[in-house]
């Protein structure tokens, strides 16, 4: 967005619109973009600093060296200084042509509130009020009531005060009429929301919960052990592990499902985006990017480029909200913009033979390959990859069906190297590759299922052709594929594959054809066998004997049997499950053949993150000894629902924890 011999930093965005501060040598100047336009807010001798973007309309701090902080705002028309006084004014926060901010008069802080026309003080008294924020005519801070920090609404005229303890209570976010915040509970920092009518206390752990962010329906924070940081996302009540890392993050926002945020990668800062199910990493260099900000629209981050730092942004599309059909925001997309699908069946002629004309983009879907289908109706293939793509041309979450070519039903790349995961290939029919054909390609696949595909000759599920293919193919579930000559895969004309952590199982006539094919096989489950270390001949005991699921089940041989150190494999199943898991119970955590992760219902996994650990020991010894289950209060440690929380319930605890296989289905 900037190029230039100057530092422009701190950026924020609304919508497409962004907002950031720039040095021009000797103060910061505010700088605004929109439509397809660039403005200079400010010409002064002032240091402007910390802007935010809203609905067209811009707000901002500035101060003359030594002198207090004043608030201003760009109104859509022009800049104007909101105060001018001897006291400080900052923090400014805005929402719809409103805002708060907080000023500290020497003795104490207050809030103040301006409506578009004429400031209020919202606050007067001898404590201290902090960190205001605003969402149309809600405003929320934090207060100190003369013994800790409290959270207090002002709506409609009127000032509520929402917490009532002895323990602190910080930093509230806002959202529609949701505020989210974090609270001290005598033991460790959890977060708190309420939603209009009462207060839900969204963790209760024994690790410190902190830096909530709320947006839409969407809540996230940042969860802080010994040796790990979790960020987790809490929709509708229920939470998702969104990163697990030993590296140092920072700065996370969401926006309409996509999380953004900073991670330290052992060298400089790098800028990751979360789509819903798979983790992206933006950026990839030896410089830091820093302090992303994210809208509906776009992600904005600042990076050094080995002189100074500069603005960059992705644009993020919708469809169907922005976009009726696929195709028509691949065709609109610049490189490296982000095009997220939201559930349902796409049909006709854009959603369908989708091109990406080489652009390097991130197409996915909101919630995965089960909610998302592109349905080819029997007239072409769901993707076509031919003008040089590379692996930053990213498709994940997609089911494709019903495809109908003369190469890959399904999918067809040619001279082109596309990362493709979190899919399902079915129901589709070529001459060759009924799923997938790929041509002098080095495609790489990962966690995805291949089944019931149809070739007339060669290779049912996929085919790799040409001297110049090496396709990469982890975590795959290749089933029931049909052909007359390699049911589950094809290798002709100097083709080569390496297979990992896949199940090839039930392809007819045979799995991989030719026998003296270039193809390594390792960690896989191949029917009939195949050379390779810790490759398996064993049925894979699908949990649907029908195979209308391709989930492994309990007692399959798949489940640990992986290998865990291939580069780059996502730390997902297709499902969006977390990955590798220990599921055999056996102490250590591997990877599973095939596509899908096995894990167990854990009752005992009492915060909903997929594990059974000390923070689920933390709650459930805060119920232990509880004997008033079956009235209305509810105790999440009776788990055989006999009224009270006693040693039965204590051995079936006993027996789940450490188990780091749960899930919710």
């Amino acid at each position: 967005m900037t190029d230039n011999q100057v530092d422009d930093k701190f950026p924020h965005i609304h919508g497409k619109d962004v907002a950031w501060q720039q040095s021009d040598g000797y103060r910061w100047q505010i700088f605004f973009y929109h439509g397809s336009s660039t403005f200079q807010l400010t010409r002064n001798n002032m240091l402007n600093i910390g802007p935010m973007v809203d609905h067209g309309q811009v707000a901002w701090a500035s101060h003359y060296h030594f002198a207090p902080l004043e608030v201003n705002i760009f109104d859509g028309a022009a800049s104007v200084q909101l105060t001018d006084d001897e006291v400080c004014d900052m923090f400014p926060h805005l929402s719809n042509g409103k805002m708060v901010w907080q000023r500290c008069d020497g003795g104490d802080s207050e809030i103040f509130f301006y409506n578009g026309t004429c400031i209020t003080q919202l606050t007067d008294n001898r404590t201290d009020d902090r960190h205001p924020r605003i969402v149309n005519d809600i405003v929320a801070w934090e207060g100190f009531d003369g013994h800790d920090w409290e959270i207090f609404i002002h709506n409609n005229g009127k000032t509520t005060q929402l917490t009532h303890n002895q323990f602190p209570d910080r930093n509230p976010e806002i959202s529609k009429e949701w505020i989210a915040w974090e609270g001290f509970d005598g033991h460790d920092w959890e977060i708190f929301l309420y939603d209009g009518e009462s207060i839900r206390q969204v963790t209760r752990n024994g690790t410190d919960d902190t830096h909530s962010v709320i947006s839409g329906n969407d809540l996230i924070w940042r969860a802080h052990g010994t040796y790990q940081t979790k960020i987790l996302m809490d929709t509708f009540g229920r939470n998702t592990v969104i990163r697990e890392t030993a590296a140092e993050i920072g700065h996370v926002r969401v926006a309409r499902g996509l999380v953004v945020w900073e991670e330290f990668d052992g060298n400089d800062w790098e800028i990751f985006l979360h789509d819903g199910h798979m983790v992206h990493q933006l950026t990839c260099n030896q410089k830091n990017d820093r302090f992303p900000a994210i809208s509906a629209n776009g992600v904005v981050w600042e990076g050094s480029d080995g002189t100074d730092t500069e603005i960059y942004v992705i644009g993020i599309h919708h469809v169907p909200s922005d976009f009726p059909a696929i195709q028509e925001a691949i065709d609109v997309a610049l490189k490296g913009d982000i095009i997220s699908v939201d559930d349902g069946i796409y049909t006709g002629k854009n959603n369908k033979n989708l091109d990406f004309r080489g652009k390097a983009l991130i197409l996915c879907s909101k919630n995965g390959p089960e909610q998302c289908i592109i349905d080819c109706q029997g007239q072409g293939r769901g993707f076509i990859f031919q003008s040089g793509e590379t692996g930053d041309t990213k498709v994940s979450g997609f089911t494709v069906s019903n495809g109908l070519a003369d190469k890959g039903g399904a999918i067809l790349c040619s001279n082109a190297c596309p990362w493709i995961g979190n899919c399902i290939i079915n129901n589709s029919t070529a001459e060759t590759g009924g799923g997938i054909y790929a041509e002098n390609s080095a495609t790489a696949l990962f966690n995805t299922i291949v089944s019931n595909n149809t070739a007339e000759h060669c290779g049912g599920g996929i085919t790799i052709s040409g001297q110049f293919s090496m396709v990469s193919l982890h975590n795959m579930t290749m089933a029931d594929n049909i052909a007359k000559l390699g049911g589950g895969l094809c290798l002709s004309s100097g083709g080569m594959a390496a297979i990992g952590n896949t199940i090839l199982w039930y392809n007819m006539p045979d799995e991989i054809q030719p026998p003296e094919a270039m193809v390594s096989v390792f960690h896989s489950d191949v029917q009939g066998g195949w050379p390779g270390q810790g490759n398996i001949n064993s049925p894979p005991l699908f949990i649907d004997p029908n195979r209308d699921s391709y989930r492994i089940g309990r007692e399959s041989p798949c489940i640990d049997a992986g290998h865990s150190g291939i580069q780059s494999l996502p730390p997902i199943d297709f499902e969006g499950e977390r990955r590798p898991v220990d599921g055999n119970l056996d102490g250590t955590p591997d990877i599973d053949m095939g596509a899908d992760e096995f894990s167990l219902f854990c009752q005992s996994d009492l915060d909903k993150d997929h594990d059974v650990d000390e923070s689920d020991v933390f709650i459930f010894l805060g119920e232990y000894g509880r004997t008033d289950c079956g009235t209305d209060l509810i105790c999440r440690g009776d788990f055989d629902g006999d009224g009270d929380v006693d040693v039965t319930d204590f051995a079936l605890f006993a027996k789940e924890m450490g188990s780091n296989a749960c899930t919710e289905k």
